[in-house]
């Protein structure tokens, strides 16, 4: 038979098993957690570094197709207004507007703002245009597509558009 200290230590070497098993574990677990939590960081850091590069890229095509949008949409307007019999009327209708005794309405029903009208409200639905405004030197809104603004300066005083009209840009807006 068997000593009391041979029994003894056959119950504690399945404790000690016991024991050491779950530690074993537990520090197996904290240590994959560890390394798996650092390593997260810098993927997550890359990604951040990649999404940022490739929203850049779009940006910055999204603002090239802008740019050439509106070159094309400027140089259409300018194609429209230098066509020979627009600009003339164009032209008729801002002396007409320097006579102090020609008054909105008369501006409103004149042939050559109706033309206009006509011509440029049709080009306007073709290409895309809201409207078009014609301004004299002083801001005054002497033609447009739309009846009410005409004879009046608000527009000129509050965008920025009339003063690079001014300067011989064409004006998209």
């Amino acid at each position: 038979m068997a000593n009391p200290t041979q029994q003894n230590s056959l119950y504690k070497k399945p404790i000690q098993k016991r024991l050491s098993l779950p530690l074993f574990l537990t520090l197996a677990i904290v240590t994959l957690l560890s390394v798996g939590g650092l390593g997260i960081w810098p993927v997550e850091k890359q990604m951040k570094e990649n999404l940022a590069a490739q929203l850049k890229i779009v940006l910055s095509g999204n603002l090239e197709s802008l740019r050439v949008w509106a070159e094309g949409t400027k140089l259409d307007a300018q194609v429209l207004v230098n066509q020979p019999v627009i600009h003339q009327s164009l032209i008729s209708l801002l002396e007409m507007a320097q006579s102090e005794a020609i008054g909105p309405d008369v501006l409103r029903y004149s042939v050559e703002l109706s033309w206009l009208r006509k011509s440029l409200g049709m080009a306007c639905k073709t290409y895309g245009f809201i409207g078009f405004v014609v301004f004299d030197t002083s801001a005054l809104e002497v033609g447009a597509l739309l009846e009410k603004p005409i004879g009046t300066r608000e527009l000129g005083r509050h965008f920025d558009f009339f003063y690079r009209s001014l300067q011989g840009d064409t004006v998209v807006s």
